[in-house]
């Protein structure tokens, strides 16, 4: 799992898969970058395929008071 920094400073990680042009794979709500490793493994590896992770999610750090997962996830 690879991790960039957003405009805000938050910490994403993420999954890359192939090479060439990007394409970004998003779950859904509550799902976690796994969840787009079956499709990822289906699509042609010429394509870049990136699976980012939800924050606070999978391998992503938990923040420690639910009113702030809440609030992140809304704005995502």
């Amino acid at each position: 799992m690879e991790h960039a920094t957003s405009a805000d400073g938050t910490r994403i990680a993420f999954d890359r898969h192939g090479d060439g042009d990007p394409v970004v794979i998003v779950g859904g709500a509550m799902s976690t970058a796994a969840a787009g490793t079956p499709l990822a493994e289906a699509l042609p590896e010429s394509e870049l395929l990136i699976v980012p992770e939800s924050q606070n999610h999978g391998l992503d750090p938990v923040g420690t008071a639910r009113e702030v997962l809440m609030r992140l996830t809304a704005r995502e």
